[in-house]
């Protein structure tokens, strides 16, 4: 693929790492289309956006529609909300994602590139790890099915700016912020690889610009971290004790 790219959809690009992703890919795009449920914050001349569900076949196939490359970072990533609204869950990240498969084939995209997860490699995660191993192998059906180029990118624990509580970093800092209490579902022992958001954006785009295709690819941090180091951190960095309630 060309350093450059023409017209790019980001689907989810409301999101969390969708709008850091949309701001990035100003600088190599000739046109960017935002496609998302929510309004979004970025605004730019050559930002067009759709709004629109994923479960909308003539919303999807209109906005994928000339497209160079296509970004489904959509979806429900909360694991809490996933494993509570189980149906929801698999309709948007699954039959979502085939979905946009499908507009992207009939398009002949040259890139799709999709955020799965670390949790694929875990016996943890529950209905959000179960939706993301099954849009991996949807993904590839389909490239073996219309020779659609893709790309997976799993990522690790993302931290940074416009995230909120579905994010645990966020999450973590506004407890301790708020209660001085951390709220944790494990014993602290648990190992993670964090990586800012800003890293995990730019190694999305330079690895969309290569000319290999139909692989999977970690984004992740270096430095293995325990939840319990990072806790240390927080309370540090805030500058108070923080109690933690390990469950």
């Amino acid at each position: 693929m060309n350093k450059n790219f023409g017209r790019v959809v980001v689907f989810g690009g409301a999101g969390f790492i969708g709008r850091h992703l949309v701001d990035g890919l100003l600088d190599c795009s000739r046109e960017v289309v935002l496609f998302d449920l929510l309004e979004p914050i970025n605004t730019h001349q050559n930002i067009k956006f759709f709004k629109g569900n994923l479960l909308d076949e003539e919303a999807v196939e209109a906005a994928v529609d000339g497209a160079d490359a296509v970004f489904d970072f959509a979806g429900m990533a909360d694991i809490d909300e996933c494993q509570e609204k189980r149906i929801d869950a698999v309709k948007t990240n699954v039959l979502g994602t085939t979905t946009l498969l499908e507009a992207c084939a009939k398009a002949n995209v040259s890139r799709f590139v999709f955020a799965s997860s670390l949790y694929v490699y875990s016996r943890v995660g529950g209905i959000y790890r179960a939706t993301k191993i099954a849009s991996e192998e949807l993904i590839e059906e389909y490239s073996n099915i219309f020779s659609l180029p893709y790309i997976i990118l799993r990522f690790g624990t993302i931290y940074g700016p416009n995230a909120d509580n579905r994010n645990s970093v966020h999450r973590y800092v506004s407890q301790a912020l708020e209660r001085g209490i951390i709220e944790f579902p494990g014993d602290g022992q648990e190992m993670r690889e964090y990586i800012h958001v800003l890293d995990a954006v730019h190694q999305t785009i330079e690895l969309t610009k290569e000319d290999t295709v139909n692989q999977k690819y970690l984004i992740t941090g270096n430095h293995p971290t325990r939840a319990s180091g990072l806790f240390e951190l927080i309370g540090e960095v805030i500058g108070r004790k923080i109690e933690v309630k390990y469950d």
